[in-house]
């Protein structure tokens, strides 16, 4: 079916690979049932016997019964509704129309801003992944008709009105993020200060309901005058690398699963380090050559790369409708970026070479792994107690 959808140029060419996919939803990721999914497999007489014995109960934070997923294969890993060849019994022998809607629906998600349905795709999907980093246009917004499964649901359009200030907010850091003639690391310096500066006005109305326009204003006109490479020149830091370990620290000492823990083991090897030797000088020093000798010379090759994915993550979780502080939610996605940016460079490190094809697998199975955990959660509870959680740590954790 079509919808009049506000989308990134990319959404409209995602295909789903099939058979060739390297890594596939359906053996890698969780299967969610929805209760009217849930509902079906409960009481229709044939579907009983092949659902019920796979069904498991998530337990929530308080220790109660939350969602129901597909218990996966213990042998093969995979959803146990798969049969011989790797394909949906479900669809297969019962149509599409029993399946759950996160089958029917992945990588799609759908949202509302305002009045415009919001269409975007989870880059925990490798073919997502490929077309965010070699399609220089990937995340240009296009509003058109729009294709989706006939069976997919829709996301409810919310009552409550926005926020013009906080959808004042997302336009503007949208804007800075795609402001393509200044490196991608000074942007997200003036994205940090800016958002900390519009979390103050939010959070802390004044009498002048232009009070934020105008502090757009004044930043635009900077970036127009130069002022933040000025700014940016005295945040020089040789160690921008030690916040990228202390994450990569904590990884390690909680654990990774899904298919991330494999690159993460592999990095962990060539620094030489077991469950419990120490991150030194050493480490930092080899972390700092592996961005430069094999992150920067694949961005500049793709320089859109990493602003893709940041400007995806950004419209898929749209924080600035939904966190009550701005500054925390950027902080969220600075976190999420440097991790991102470490494993990559990392992997540089283990391989003696980095490929687009790396940075794409590492991208996919990060969302797998941590996007779609509690990861990022743990890792910003470690950050804060330690003080670390501000925007001058990021900052200086920049390649400025």
């Amino acid at each position: 079916m079509q919808h009049d959808a506000l989308a990134p140029h990319f959404a409209s060419q995602f295909q789903c690979t099939k058979s060739a996919c390297p890594e596939s939803c359906c053996g890698n990721l969780n299967v969610f049932l929805d209760q009217d999914t849930l509902d079906l497999y409960s009481t229709h007489p044939a579907l009983i016997p092949l659902v019920q014995a796979h069904l498991i109960n998530e337990e929530n934070d308080t220790g109660s019964t939350g969602k129901v997923l597909l218990n996966k294969d213990p042998e093969t890993g995979t959803c146990p509704l798969l049969d011989t060849d790797s394909l949906c019994i479900m669809r297969r022998d019962f149509g599409e129309d029993t399946l759950p809607q996160i089958c029917i629906s992945y990588p799609r998600q759908t949202n509302w801003l305002g009045d415009d349905l919001l269409v975007t795709l989870s880059d925990s999907c490798p073919e997502v992944a490929r077309l965010l980093i070699e399609s220089p246009n990937a995340m240009d917004l296009d509003f058109k008709p729009f294709n989706l499964p006939d069976t997919m649901e829709i996301a409810a359009k919310s009552t409550d009105s926005i926020d013009p200030n906080r959808y004042h907010y997302l336009q503007s850091i949208l804007t800075l993020l795609r402001h393509k003639e200044i490196p991608l690391e000074l942007r997200l310096f003036i994205i940090s200060l800016y958002s900390e500066r519009a979390d103050n006005i939010i959070n802390n109305p004044t009498d002048d309901p232009d009070a934020l326009p105008k502090l757009t204003d004044l930043f635009f006109n900077l970036v127009n005058q130069g002022y933040f490479e000025e700014q940016a020149k005295n945040l020089q830091n040789p160690d921008k690398h030690s916040l990228g370990l202390v994450l990569l620290n904590e990884l390690r000492t909680e654990g990774v699963k899904g298919s991330l823990r494999e690159d993460v083991r592999n990095l962990l090897l060539t620094f030489e380090l077991g469950e419990t030797g120490t991150f030194d000088e050493v480490h930092l020093a080899r972390l700092n050559q592996a961005d430069r000798r094999y992150l920067q010379p694949l961005i500049s090759e793709h320089p859109e790369a990493l602003e893709n994915i940041l400007a995806n993550w950004l419209l898929t979780d749209l924080f600035p409708l939904r966190e009550v502080s701005l500054n925390q939610g950027w902080l969220r996605l600075m976190l999420r970026y440097l991790l991102l940016k470490t494993l990559v460079s990392g992997t540089g490190l283990h391989q003696g070479k980095l490929a687009k094809e790396d940075l794409t697998r590492i991208t996919y199975r990060f969302a797998r792994s941590v996007s779609l955990s509690t990861t990022l959660q743990d890792l910003e509870a470690l950050l804060q107690a330690r003080g670390l959680n501000t925007i001058a740590t990021f900052t200086h954790a920049l390649n400025l």
